[in-house]
């Protein structure tokens, strides 16, 4: 092979993927007592074009532990074969089937896997929640919220919101926290149907604002018992407001 040729050849090997294709955009999670809520639309986009509707973004991998993603549909896809086949090696070393990665675990394998890949300039394009129920020293399970950016970036917050909804809402959840502390003290904490509650206003938020968002959404909800991803549900949306910010006639 003539030296021109390998040094082509080397050049494609090294190629990497600079902008990520069908993306998806926000999620949002809350711990509550007892448990987790998180939210994200159903709409892959390419570019700004709604591209593939009906996807879910939410991952279930076990009865304690979801995964919510925004960024590349494909490389979310690349990351749910990996994490499959971890647990499934998991069970295997343990020897029981019915054996179960704890989110903390898929936490810290998907930090290492993602600071790996960005250190490589070959990056996964995505950002990833991982929310679940966790068991402490005594064996008594907790809330957790554990994020991934596509830099490595790790970090274990009680409420988050991802993408464009980092800059929409994250100060709204801050609020309505610190508004429900201050109403019933400092260490009480959202019940499951507060914070569904808060996650459905949260999306009419990101709908209003993100041209990416769409109308259709899921939840999902963790608790001590099990993890589950709730029925689709649709915003019907208030747009009179449009008026005033368009100066339509």
């Amino acid at each position: 092979m003539a030296a021109h040729q390998v040094a082509h050849r080397i050049a494609e090997e090294n190629q990497r993927t600079l902008n990520p294709t069908c993306t998806g955009t926000s999620v949002v999670a809350v711990t509550f007592d007892g448990g987790v809520a998180i939210v994200a639309d159903r709409v892959a986009s390419y570019g700004k074009t709604a591209r593939y509707k009906g996807v879910s973004r939410l991952y279930r991998l076990n009865s304690s532990t979801l995964i919510g993603f925004g960024g590349d549909h494909a490389d979310f896809q690349f990351i749910q074969n990996l994490i499959y086949r971890r647990a499934h090696d998991y069970k295997a070393m343990c020897g029981d089937p019915d054996a179960e990665l704890s989110p903390m675990a898929v936490h810290s394998y998907l930090t290492a896997l993602l600071y790996y890949r960005r250190s490589r300039m070959n990056p996964l394009w995505n950002t990833l929640v991982v929310v679940g129920t966790q068991p402490d020293d005594e064996g008594v399970k907790k809330p957790f919220i554990g994020i991934v950016t596509l830099k490595g970036v790790a970090y274990h917050p009680k409420y988050v919101a991802t993408g464009l909804g980092a800059m929409l809402i994250q100060q709204s959840l801050e609020t309505e926290f610190r508004k429900h502390q201050a109403t019933y003290g400092a260490e009480t904490k959202l019940t499951k149907d507060e914070a569904v509650g808060l996650l459905r206003k949260a999306m009419e938020l990101v709908y209003y604002h993100d041209c990416l968002a769409h109308s259709e959404y899921e939840i999902g909800v963790v608790t001590t018992e099990d993890a589950a991803v709730l029925p689709p549900e649709e915003l019907v949306g208030n747009w009179a407001m449009a008026e005033t910010n368009c100066n339509y006639e």
